[in-house]
């Protein structure tokens, strides 16, 4: 069942990790070559980007047109279009975003009258200084909702964290992606500094790097990069920050976050979020409206997947629902550290318990839980940060008091590590004549 884990972990490269454009935002230094006129005139401003649009301001000297023009455009790829209004005549550049994503090169061509008059010839752009990375969350990678922990995937989202998309599935992970690596810090007071706090940072494992999204492996503790420095000396100030080194830019550009809203040593069991699915129990309003999984939310009420297989790797869905005394597998992230790595699973401490919410309970208006207990769990051998739970599906949630017949039921899955909660997922459950014991 180990093997799942990668037929997940490439679902998530494919579906979470979203295929971005090159990133171009920034300052740039622009040269052109009249082939009309004998000239040569120069520009600079920033491009900003929003997808593929981009947007922005040239200062333009050196030509009869000088004067600040405003522009707009598109990116393709590699391939851009940049329409500006240079003192009120049209200039549009054409052109492509050279490998390394510091140059850009390409032709123009003016209209016809005013002091643009036809020009045309080619152009070059080198970047300008790079805008400095900028984060606005840390989250979990399961479900992108705040909590991170010792051993767990984290995702920081934000803008200018790379330069472009690059992504490692062979552990160990490397600590720098293309120009980006990620820290983890703290403030500790370091012996011979004169008791002056001062940072003391460690690089984290990455998976996937973009523009707007990293993805991350947090270590095993905390002291593990910092064996040098004693618990005692910590002052506290966790944090996480981007550290982007651009060959030959000279220069390098960070951006630290707002410290970690809980202790990294406490487990944030996380349930991989799959997406949207219809509501296949009639108890719930809008069931079997808008069926099939989707990352989006449709209007309708709708359950929430989770990353909860079966045997052959296949998420539970509305058409692929669960069936008693089958079994099945669960994929997590931010149960941190075990106590004991005796193979193929571990014993965590403290324990992993889970529950069935919200099953049905026959002759009753309310429903009732069922506990599973402390499930077979551990970590995933083949991607370090991953954790599998297996479970068989047990006939007491059906009961014997059902009379006889096809039922289809949302049941939650509560999965807790301590006083820990992970996020709720609904399971949908098909339960047919022979399933269970039952009245005819």
């Amino acid at each position: 069942m180990r093997t799942c884990s990668v037929i997940l972990m490439q679902w998530l490269i494919t579906c979470c990790f979203a295929q971005e454009q090159s990133n171009i935002a920034g300052n740039w230094q622009f040269s052109a070559q009249s082939s009309v006129f004998n000239l040569n005139f120069s520009a600079s401003g920033q491009i900003v980007q929003t997808g593929n649009s981009l947007s922005g301001q040239l200062a333009i000297y050196g030509s009869p047109c000088a004067t600040s023009a405003p522009f707009s455009g598109v990116l393709s790829g590699q391939n851009l279009t940049l329409s500006g209004n240079e003192n009120g005549e049209n200039v549009t550049f054409t052109g492509t975003v050279l490998g390394d994503g510091k140059s850009l090169s390409g032709t123009y061509g003016a209209q016809s009258g005013g002091c643009t008059n036809g020009d045309r010839g080619v152009w070059q752009a080198a970047r300008g200084p790079r805008p400095s990375p900028q984060i606005s969350s840390v989250v979990s990678s399961a479900d992108f909702q705040p909590g991170i922990s010792f051993l767990g995937l984290g995702t920081i989202f934000g803008s200018n964290l790379s330069d472009g998309e690059y992504n490692e599935t062979t552990v160990p992970y490397p600590d720098n992606l293309g120009p980006t690596q990620v820290q983890l810090c703290r403030q500790a007071y370091i012996s011979g500094n004169q008791g002056v706090p001062s940072s003391v940072c460690l690089n984290l494992q990455l998976l996937y790097v973009g523009p707007s999204q990293v993805n991350f492996r947090l270590p095993s503790t905390f002291e593990s990069g910092f064996t040098t420095i004693p618990s005692s000396a910590w002052i506290g100030g966790i944090w996480v920050q981007v550290v982007n080194q651009f060959e030959g830019d000279n220069a390098t550009y960070q951006a630290t976050s707002s410290p970690s809203p809980q202790p990294l040593n406490t487990p944030q069991p996380r349930i991989f979020l799959i997406g949207y699915d219809c509501l296949t129990d009639g108890r719930f309003q809008d069931a079997n409206k808008n069926c099939g999984l989707n990352f989006n939310k449709a209007t309708t009420n709708q359950a929430v997947r989770g990353a909860v297989t079966d045997l052959n790797g296949n998420v539970l869905s509305s058409a692929n629902p669960a069936r008693i005394g089958q079994y099945y597998s669960v994929w997590l992230t931010g149960l941190g550290p075990f106590q004991s790595w005796t193979a193929p699973f571990g014993d965590p401490i403290p324990p992993v318990t889970m529950q069935f919410t919200n099953v049905p309970a026959y002759g009753s208006s309310t429903s009732t839980a069922v506990d599973y207990g402390q499930p077979d769990v551990g970590p995933s051998l083949q991607f370090p940060g991953l954790y599998q739970i297996n479970l068989k599906i047990p006939g007491a949630i059906a009961g014997s008091a059902w009379p006889c017949g096809t039922y289809r039921w949302e049941i939650n899955l509560a999965i807790a590590k301590g006083t820990q909660h992970a996020n709720v997922v609904q399971v949908p459950l098909l339960i047919q004549p022979g399933d269970v014991a039952c009245k005819n």
